[in-house]
């Protein structure tokens, strides 16, 4: 009987590193010379993604592949986060007037913000997205209007941000979720439009249409999974002029978006945080509730507990996989909050940001 060797790709990690390859689907490629005493760890390839991207993750064995599972930078192995949050423009309390600072934490460790850098515009009323490497800020109004601009940053490098491209129409109080390569984006067009658009977050463009939401809305909350983005409520042009309708969206596959289930109250200006299970919406205003759903189980949102925190609304918020962050939403008030998203319960205070602002643009990504 004849044997037959299989012989798979390998190298060190240097030369994987400088080469970067993108492997066919079902390739696998080994390192050699592996960190931490672990040897050989392997990359199986998917025919997209090149040998650097962040979410492309190695396997190694059982425990170590826990911990790695997803995508880059998040506590958990989420696909569009990571450890390091950063709260970008708004409003300022007070002078009412907008400004251009982005600011970072730890998410792991409750802490008063660092300033990270600077956005391109002094802008309110943005949206944000990332892929665990980049963040993206989203659309968002200046002193002259509405604009469709979005920025990015590399979230492990404090500097000021940099232009990624342009949504098809300036648009403001937009959300977003990825999958570790595209970011979905809801709400373009405001209340008289029901666009959802798409880039690769990886790679620096202008947006492409993805579908239509089941109704014309934007200051959605949005969430979601390595598979699934979700996002609920929003301000409409129809009586009365909130809704508390829950949609989804598979992000590999641009489509119009599907009814998933209801909100407990019609409510606007939400914010979302996601695990790979759960995705939590905050309500801010008066009321400063959290509801919850599975993401991937279609249903109404239950739940899930209050922020510590007295806004006046217009919040957002980040995950890093573990934690929800969730602030600037409060024109007297500099708190951030946090809770666990597995685990239903009221917000802690996490930290307080350098000023009063609201209806800023949140985002996380790998410090590393």
């Amino acid at each position: 009987m004849s044997e037959v060797n299989f012989l798979f790709r390998q190298d060190s990690a240097n030369a994987w590193t400088s080469n970067n390859p993108v492997l066919a689907s079902g390739e696998i490629g080994i390192e050699l010379d592996s960190a931490n005493g672990v040897s050989p760890k392997f990359k199986i390839g998917n025919g997209i993604l090149a040998w650097n991207d962040s979410s492309f993750n190695y396997f190694i064995n059982d425990s170590d592949q826990a911990g790695l599972a997803g995508g880059a930078g998040g506590s958990a192995g989420i696909a569009w986060g990571g450890d390091r949050g950063l709260i970008g423009g708004g409003y300022r309390g007070g002078t009412w007037d907008r400004t251009n600072v982005i600011e970072y934490v730890d998410i792991t460790t409750p802490s008063n913000v660092t300033d990270f850098g600077d956005l391109s515009n002094s802008i309110n009323s943005l949206g944000g997205v990332g892929d665990g490497t980049y963040g993206l800020f989203l659309g968002g109004t200046i002193d002259l209007g509405q604009v469709n601009s979005i920025d990015y940053v590399t979230v492990a490098t404090t500097g000021n941000a940099s232009d990624f491209g342009d949504l098809s129409t300036n648009s403001n109080g937009l959300s977003g979720h990825g999958d570790g390569t595209y970011g979905v984006i809801f709400g373009i067009g405001k209340s008289s439009g029901n666009g959802i658009e798409y880039v690769t977050i990886a790679t620096t463009s202008n947006t492409t249409d993805f579908g239509d939401m089941t109704e014309a809305k934007y200051q959605t909350g949005a969430g979601g999974d390595s598979t699934r983005g979700v996002f609920a409520g929003g301000f409409t042009n129809a009586s009365p002029n909130t809704t508390n309708v829950i949609e989804y969206v598979t992000i590999a596959s641009p489509g119009n978006a599907t009814d998933f289930g209801d909100m407990t109250t019609n409510y606007q200006w939400l914010s979302g945080a996601s695990d790979n299970t759960y995705t939590v919406f905050c309500r801010g205003s008066t009321e400063d509730v959290l509801e919850y759903i599975v993401t991937q189980t279609t249903g109404n949102a239950t739940s899930f507990g209050s922020l510590a925190m007295t806004t006046n609304g217009d919040i957002s918020s980040c995950s890093n996989g573990t934690y929800g962050l969730v602030g600037a939403g409060n024109t007297s008030a500099t708190n951030l909050d946090y809770f666990t998203i597995a685990t239903p319960g009221n917000a802690t205070d996490f930290g307080d940001l350098t000023e009063t602002k609201i209806q800023t643009g949140m985002v996380s990504g790998s410090p590393s």
